[in-house]
């Protein structure tokens, strides 16, 4: 039987996704003197991703043509009954976001890495053992063939992470009842710098602008259960959307876009076969545990409809770096004082969004049979909506919020 590969690093990222490969790249630039090891597999790259412009500006400082290769979203349609209608224009930016493949993203990284050489085995860490840390300031990760030592173990290994598990970090789930739906259409008459959302009884419907004339569908459509939400359940429009032969889902996506696109508008096209994965709100009781820090999805799962899944966990990768780039060189990077900076920066920013895709979710979330109390908060978001849509300081304020 071979010898395991062993290796002592200073920082060892277990994941090879965005979070990762970025965290790897942001180190290699601001620490330089660090030994940087990633390990573990990348992840499968076929998702369309929406970025801030913070989340733009920190990518392009490390290197990446993100500008050059994505989208912009200049308009954001929000449509509820009522219509609330953001312009990157009024508040003085480029974009209001920018929308790219999360190949072409994972491309880059990959590439930047390689040319840093940052160091990348792909094998997964499947044993942590704690024992060493209070000796010799060091982790021992293990995997198949694998021993790694080091002072830090960042978790960017995703919603399942081996890393926060190994650590006894508990985690609070709430299982949304609803599914996402996503497909790539061609939309005759839908703007080409414009994203639009609709909320309804149908749930609700996300359209993103892509290049090419293309748009990305993320559908949260109600699976008519109680929570936790239940595939099997009665009246389940996921299920019934999931089921039913294309030309019933062109007309059941127009029924819901349309009222938005021009009277004369062809009907639109679908590309690509339907995908569905649950929705769910996923929150670890601590971003940190001995010489561990957690990062992208193993830190934070939100309800996708702001858009900000990924875009939080570049933030937990900027402020992670920006930590570590302000220690003095001799510090241990695994210390608890460290590693509770990188906590306080990133326990508002998480709490927050959250809490509002929670709250969003929550107060769109509408049945077709409304009763009284319904019926009346629906009037009364309604008029509110209209309000905000008049006011535009206060818009402006709204997507400046958004962009950072």
């Amino acid at each position: 039987m071979n010898a395991p590969f062993k290796a002592v690093v200073d920082v060892a990222i277990a994941g090879a996704g965005v979070a990762g490969l970025a965290c790897a790249l942001g180190l290699a630039l601001r620490r330089p003197d660090k030994r940087v090891l990633v390990l573990g597999e990348s992840s499968p790259a076929d998702q369309i991703l929406t970025l801030t412009p913070a989340s733009v500006d920190f990518l392009e400082s490390l290197g990446l043509d993100i500008r050059g290769q994505a989208q912009p979203v200049r308009q954001m349609r929000v449509l509820s009954g009522s219509e609330l209608h953001f312009d990157a224009a009024d508040a003085g930016m480029t974009a209001l976001s920018w929308v790219m493949p999360q190949q072409h993203l994972q491309e880059q990284l990959e590439r930047l890495c390689r040319q840093r050489g940052i160091a990348r085995i792909e094998t997964p860490v499947q044993q942590v053992d704690f024992s060493a840390s209070a000796s010799a300031r060091q982790l021992e990760l293990r995997g198949d063939g694998l021993l790694v030592r080091t002072q830090l173990a960042v978790g960017a290994d995703g919603a399942q992470s081996s890393l926060r598990e190994a650590a006894g970090i508990a985690c609070d789930l709430y299982l949304y009842p609803q599914r996402a739906l996503v497909a790539q259409w061609r939309v005759p008459g839908a703007q080409s710098d414009c994203a639009y959302q609709w909320f309804g009884p149908h749930g609700i419907l996300a359209l993103l602008p892509m290049r090419q004339g293309r748009h990305c569908m993320i559908w949260s459509a109600p699976t008519g259960a109680s929570e936790p939400a239940s595939p099997g359940a009665a009246d389940n429009l996921h299920e019934r959307l999931m089921q039913m032969p294309d030309s019933d889902f062109i007309a059941a996506f127009r029924a819901v876009v349309g009222p938005a696109l021009p009277a004369d508008a062809a009907t639109p096209e679908l590309l690509t076969p339907r995908r569905a994965f649950p929705l769910r709100r996923f929150l670890p009781a601590s971003l940190i545990g001995d010489r561990i820090a957690l990062m992208g999805d193993a830190a934070h799962v939100v309800h996708p409809l702001a858009g900000q899944g990924l875009n939080l966990g570049l933030g937990d990768v900027e402020d992670f770096v920006a930590v570590m780039a302000a220690l003095p060189p001799a510090m241990d990077l695994g210390d608890p004082i460290v590693l509770r900076r990188y906590a306080r920066a990133r326990a508002e920013p998480i709490a927050l969004m959250a809490h509002l895709t929670h709250a969003l979710q929550k107060g769109f979330a509408e049945r077709p049979d409304p009763d009284l109390a319904e019926r009346l908060w629906r009037r009364a978001r309604e008029w509110g909506w209209r309000g905000v849509n008049r006011i535009d300081p206060l818009k402006q304020a709204l997507i400046r919020r958004a962009a950072a």
